[in-house]
């Protein structure tokens, strides 16, 4: 990763309580590396009773990995304490199954969500999957992050003030992407 781009990570990583960051390694090697905070304060959260389900579904379909899904959740629910106090629109790059774009979905219905993935089969499921769960305030896109970024670079979509990415691709990719989609005034 390119000291530019480290740096970028780097003061992302500032505004967002708790969390720390740190450069490792030797160029051209070094990397970012990101720590959540010790211990998280979230309240007591009430899912729709139907999420666990869904995103076990969406595991039985090889969307991701076989980690006990209550893992997953709590792990997701990580991206939802670092975009607390934070609102507008957000897109999660790479969608996939639904992690953490599903988890984000029902703790944040107050903001409007994005979930993108360039597979049609992955996109299907989040469109239905988003409909059974009544999240009015999701769009479901099956679209390449390029794409995205293309038309907010030319102002043919406004972009997103929230980007997030569990398993989009490597880091340089992701932050590229993910900065591609920010509007100017949002935050990654």
């Amino acid at each position: 990763m390119s000291s530019a781009d480290r740096k970028v990570v780097h003061g992302a990583i500032t505004d967002i309580d708790g969390v720390t960051s740190r450069s490792e390694g030797d160029e051209p090697n070094r990397r970012v590396v990101i720590s959540p905070p010790d211990r998280i304060d979230r309240p007591t959260v009430t899912y729709h009773p139907e999420l666990f389900e869904t995103l076990r579904q969406a595991q039985r379909f090889g969307f991701f990995g076989d980690r006990p899904i209550d893992e997953a959740v709590a792990h997701a629910e990580h991206y939802v304490a670092a975009i607390e106090g934070r609102g507008g629109r957000l897109i999660d790059l790479g969608a996939g199954g639904g992690l953490p774009g599903l988890v984000i979905a029902d703790a944040r219905p107050d903001l409007e969500i994005v979930l993108l993935d360039r597979r049609e089969k992955r996109t299907d499921f989040l469109a239905r999957a988003a409909r059974r769960l009544g999240f009015d305030h999701v769009e479901v896109w099956c679209r390449d992050a390029g794409d995205v970024v293309r038309d907010v670079t030319t102002e043919r979509d406004p972009g997103f003030d929230l980007v997030t990415a569990r398993g989009f691709g490597p880091p340089e990719v992701t932050l590229r992407m993910g900065a591609g989609c920010v509007r100017r005034r949002g935050a990654s």
